[in-house]
């Protein structure tokens, strides 16, 4: 069964913070942001551009090629999904999943770590990816986070997420 993009969203973003307990789904307290649904499912005119890397201890760089870019709305419904996430809480977003969804945006990174969010509306968004690498069979690096990007119309946004971006290991 494939999962949806916001389940897939949340699920990164915990298990880019290092979480691997299984628990009981927590509901939301925060309601669904549904005013600001239409406006962030719309399509727009602005962008968002960025690189996702570590530095390794011994100075070399790792980029999250092939690894999910994702973009949310930086509201409250979606602050507080990320924070139990992180928290190692699965969501339940029941009857709100279909319309969450449609405000999650994702880019798969290139080789270099680039990604890319065309046809934005203007806005607040939440910017993440996983930066990962496996040294002497001990998995190392992280989720990067980055809150408070603006979409600006006609414009591009450049973004980077770095090691002082680290959500979680």
């Amino acid at each position: 069964m494939k999962k949806s993009l916001l389940a897939t969203a949340i699920a990164l973003t915990a298990y880019l913070a290092g979480c691997n307990r299984v628990q009981a789904p927590v509901t939301l307290s925060t309601p669904f942001p549904n005013a600001d649904l239409a406006h962030y499912s719309a399509s727009g005119s602005a962008t968002i551009a960025g690189q996702a890397f570590m530095r390794q201890n011994g100075g070399g760089v790792v980029t999250c090629a092939g690894s999910l870019a994702l973009l949310m709305p930086d509201l409250p419904y979606f602050s507080e999904a990320v924070a139990h996430a992180r928290n190692n809480q699965n969501v339940d977003f029941a009857a709100d999943q279909q319309h969450a969804q449609s405000m999650v945006r994702k880019s798969t990174c290139d080789a270099q770590g680039n990604f890319v969010f065309t046809n934005l509306p203007v806005g607040g968004w939440i910017v993440t990816s996983r930066v990962h690498w496996v040294v002497a069979d001990v998995s190392q690096g992280g989720t990067l986070l980055q809150r408070g990007v603006q979409s600006k119309a006609t414009q591009e946004t450049k973004v980077l997420l770095t090691d002082s971006d680290l959500a979680g290991l």
